[in-house]
């Protein structure tokens, strides 16, 4: 079963970002268009982090977006419109290669 991310606000408060191990059976958390997805890994290779598309153009699936994470890498992704990645819940979801990533979401 996929874990949840908590999302931390931003502002011009000291807010403590707090990062989790990725759960390779999936992770997701509530977006509003507004999170932003950090994504830490101290692996020795490459590994992937697949976030999912819910989207439709024509009848077609829009595919799902496939990040390589690098060696030691550290980055950013999102915001996330609502309409392309949201599930009927109002999530994202995300799908790590491995547990050996290190994730957090800030809401801007």
């Amino acid at each position: 079963m996929a874990t949840a991310l908590t999302v931390t606000p931003t502002g011009r408060e000291n807010n403590t970002l707090s990062l989790i191990d990725a759960d390779s059976e999936g992770n997701y958390f509530n977006n509003t268009g507004r999170e932003i997805l950090y994504v830490q890994s101290n692996w020795t290779d490459p590994l992937t982090l697949t976030i999912e598309t819910t989207a439709t153009v024509d009848g077609q699936a829009v595919a799902d977006k496939i990040f390589t994470i690098p060696v030691n890498g550290q980055c950013v992704f999102g915001p996330f419109p609502v309409e392309t990645y949201n599930d009927a819940n109002q999530r994202v979801n995300i799908t790590p290669e491995s547990a050996d990533m290190k994730l957090a979401v800030l809401r801007v």
